[in-house]
């Protein structure tokens, strides 16, 4: 291989890399965020799960896998988004509904993909 096709060779592999980079930097998934016990209570904004091992507020936009256990009920606060129980699909919630839970089953994930404020 001649010095120019080597060196072509070595453009074209920095410039495919610099593209593959960019667009992992445009596809990573935002995270959500719990919200500290402390700043949780009276909120009616935020999605809550109430559980009998305790209760958690989430905001933001974005995905958590959780492992959220004895979950008795969710709010859904101004959220849009989805959240999945252990071994179900993922179920869609929109603003200003609570739901209630039967069995107390585990979380695994909740995304929030809207805040309607």
């Amino acid at each position: 291989m001649t010095i120019k096709k080597r060196i072509a060779a070595m453009a074209a592999a920095f410039i495919m890399g610099a593209g593959a980079i960019g667009v992992m930097g445009t596809t990573e998934a935002q995270a959500i965020i719990r919200v500290p016990d402390a700043q949780c209570n009276g909120r009616t904004d935020l999605f809550t799960t109430y559980s009998t091992t305790g209760n958690t507020c989430w905001d933001q936009v974005g995905t958590a896998a959780v492992v959220l256990v004895k979950v008795a009920s969710v709010t859904t606060g101004v959220k849009t988004g989805t959240y999945t129980l252990q071994g179900s699909p993922a179920t869609s919630f929109t603003p200003g509904h609570g739901i209630g839970m039967t069995n107390y089953p585990t979380i695994v994930n909740i995304t929030i993909t809207k805040n309607n404020l």
